[in-house]
């Protein structure tokens, strides 16, 4: 949202789906006039959008795609990895902050099919300059950086890449944990009343969730989200809410006051959570007691 306001773009809300809480090209084509210029998607959680869906759509709408897939390193989706799409007016965003599938410690990267766009994009995050360090001293040959155009200083350093390349070797083994770890809690969860795990659709060759994120619905009413994720931090249990809407962030919610109502329950009722590489089978059980424990008190 904050980088259609920098640009100065006018941002447009459509609302999530009930089961995914990802966006659908269905809803999203309703939403498209002669002003919309790029569609901004969300992986949510790691759950692979419908993206040849929305690749028809640019189409048939000669609209860009900008993928925001911050939580869905490793994904797969219609049996493509997410990033992996030749579509020409295609561009997919990660983020390798800690807490992602693969970290470099903070930074990100960009994915995309179109060279004259990458090579825009490499001028742009080391400001406006044609030729990067790497290219000036791999030889005896002389070559100025000319600044072309008005860039930033949005570049990944050499540190963060080195850590996210290690990383990269690891990341099935990542993913096969946090794989693991969610079908544990899909199985004790299934004893606990209140509570119902978020859906995360199919998965085999042509779909992947990444699982950046597990969560749980809680069936009763406001305010009792709030008082359960209060109850599993008092008791140690790192819960955590992920996310409000963006409507109920008070520098959009004047613009955005209504209209998500499945956005809306969202974020009233979803706790996150903890999944990372070094829980076990003892970690999930613990989570779980203590989720349990949580709904019992809060029903009495």
């Amino acid at each position: 949202m904050n980088a259609i306001d920098h640009v100065g773009a006018t941002p447009v809300l459509v609302d999530i789906e009930r089961g995914s809480l990802n966006i659908s090209p269905k809803s999203v084509e309703r939403a498209i006039t002669e002003r919309t210029r790029a569609i901004m998607p969300v992986h949510f959680g790691g759950r692979p959008l419908d993206t040849e869906g929305f690749y028809r759509l640019a189409e048939r709408h000669d609209l860009w795609i900008i993928e925001d897939a911050a939580h869905a390193t490793g994904g797969v989706a219609h049996g493509r990895l997410v990033g992996g799409s030749k579509h020409p007016r295609a561009l997919c965003v990660f983020s390798f902050y800690p807490n992602k599938n693969l970290s470099s410690a903070e930074g990100g990267a960009v994915s995309l099919a179109d060279v004259d766009v990458a090579d825009h994009l490499r001028r742009l995050r080391l400001h406006g300059l044609d030729v990067d360090a790497w290219r000036r001293y791999k030889d005896d040959r002389y070559q100025p950086s000319l600044a072309v155009e008005p860039g930033f200083k949005f570049n990944w350093t050499d540190l963060q890449a080195a850590l996210a390349l290690g990383q990269l070797e690891k990341l099935e083994g990542f993913l096969a944990t946090r794989e693991y770890l969610a079908e544990r809690y899909d199985t004790l969860l299934g004893e606990v009343a209140g509570v119902r795990p978020v859906a995360r659709g199919e998965s085999g060759l042509r779909t992947r969730h990444a699982l950046h994120l597990y969560q749980v619905e809680i069936e009763a009413p406001p305010p009792a989200r709030d008082l359960v994720v209060a109850s599993l931090r008092s008791r140690g249990i790192g819960a955590a809410v992920h996310y409000l809407g963006v409507n109920h962030h008070p520098y959009y919610a004047n613009r955005f006051p209504d209209g998500f109502p499945v956005s809306d329950r969202a974020t009233a009722s979803l706790v996150t959570l903890p999944l990372h590489m070094h829980m076990a089978d003892a970690h999930v059980r613990r989570v779980v007691d203590e989720l349990d424990a949580a709904l019992r008190l809060i029903a009495s």
